[in-house]
């Protein structure tokens, strides 16, 4: 999916999270010793944080304090973005120039804990900074640590801007952060990712409510994170932004990240055809190999002499996966208007083969049902009066 990341404004004040501060010291400090070598890549990242800690809270502490303490906010490209960037590319800039925005924090955080093992989404939102809305789209993450899930915020963790100037100044509240009051000043689009028994909606946030006033709906967030791995990208596209929706489209935001949600699942939706397109071709090419060999075989009348089932199974194969073809291929959708054109002239192709197997498979059946005298007549062609 296309990142939409826009800007942050980093955040001056803080609140209250109940994490105790000093029982980080000794991750921190050792963090702070990791030598220069191990810092060129996430990986080497990993490997020094592997060897140094054993629990899941010491490891992510670990990767949330490195890229505070480390990655300095990039105030140069605030109004400058590239949301499009790959990840990839976006990681090696990070580490090489130890600058980034929002995007740049998350995607470094993101790839060590996942490779440490800990499993860890991005997730996109807007901000609210004094009390009022700010209209610029931000990021932030959410991993699962000892089988919960946490909200942390790496970019708002490192420090924040004055004047225009980026002060280092690491927060803790914004490490596994309590949602109650995360949601005080970060709101995702999609709001099962508020962690929140009774999310509250885009006014709510507007209105400055940490709670909705129907307490009688409730969301099972756990599960419907827990269940993202079991969903298609372009079926999980689907549910995101259904619930996008329903959160209101109270800014424009809101409404753009719709749009691309839903381009891109259109996208997502139009590749994964494609795939299944040349899926059914190849299957297709094998089928028309199988009907050919059948045939070479007929025309040696069947010989050398091969058991019924084997002979059944040669033009029944082909003729099966034809007909499997043309079903799974008029369940296609979304197609682009060359390759509807290209699967028009397909599908003219796969029905007049289906016909040729059917032929075939008749005149297996019809002579199978034969003796071995009517089985040799079977090949004679009747002489024209």
């Amino acid at each position: 999916m296309n990142r939409f990341v826009l800007v942050v404004l980093l955040f001056v004040t803080s609140f209250a999270s109940g994490q105790n501060t000093n029982s980080y010291n000794t991750v921190d400090s050792k963090m702070d010793a990791i030598p220069k070598e191990n810092t060129s890549s996430t990986a080497s990242i990993v490997q020094y944080i592997t060897d140094n800690f054993q629990s899941e809270e010491d490891k992510i502490r670990a990767a949330f304090y490195w890229c505070a303490a480390n990655i300095s906010y990039d105030v140069e490209s605030m109004y400058n973005q590239q949301p499009n960037q790959l990840t990839d590319d976006r990681i090696r800039k990070t580490l090489s120039t130890h600058k980034g925005v929002c995007a740049d924090y998350v995607a470094v955080f993101n790839d060590i804990a996942n490779k440490l093992g800990i499993k860890t989404h991005e997730v996109a939102g807007y901000t609210k900074q004094k009390g009022k809305v700010v209209l610029l789209s931000h990021v932030w993450s959410v991993s699962k640590i000892g089988g919960k899930w946490y909200l942390i915020d790496p970019t708002w963790g490192a420090g924040y801007v004055n004047e225009m100037q980026f002060i280092r100044h690491l927060q803790n509240n914004y490490f596994k952060s309590n949602p109650s009051e995360f949601i005080l000043n970060h709101i995702p689009y999609d709001y099962s990712w508020q962690l929140l028994e009774h999310p509250i909606s885009n006014q709510d946030f507007y209105d400055n409510k940490s709670q909705p006033n129907d307490l009688t709906v409730s969301v099972d967030y756990d599960s419907l994170i827990n269940n993202l791995d079991q969903l298609s990208n372009e079926e999980a596209m689907k549910a995101s932004a259904q619930r996008v929706e329903k959160g209101g489209l109270k800014n424009k935001l809101i409404v753009d990240y719709l749009n691309i949600l839903n381009t891109n699942m259109d996208a997502a939706v139009k590749n994964a055809n494609v795939k299944r397109l040349m899926g059914i071709s190849n299957d297709f090419s094998v089928a028309t190999q199988q009907y050919n060999a059948y045939i070479a075989f007929r025309n040696h009348k069947f010989e050398p002499e091969v058991s019924d089932d084997e002979l059944k199974s040669m033009i029944e194969t082909p003729r099966n996966t034809v007909k499997r073809c043309l079903k799974e291929i008029d369940g296609i959708t979304n197609l682009s208007r060359e390759n509807i054109k290209n699967n028009k002239a397909f599908i003219d192709n796969m029905y007049e083969f289906e016909k040729l197997t059917d032929i075939q498979f008749q005149f297996v059946e019809d002579y199978l049902k034969k003796n071995k005298v009517g089985r040799k007549l079977s090949f004679v062609i009747p002489k024209k009066h």
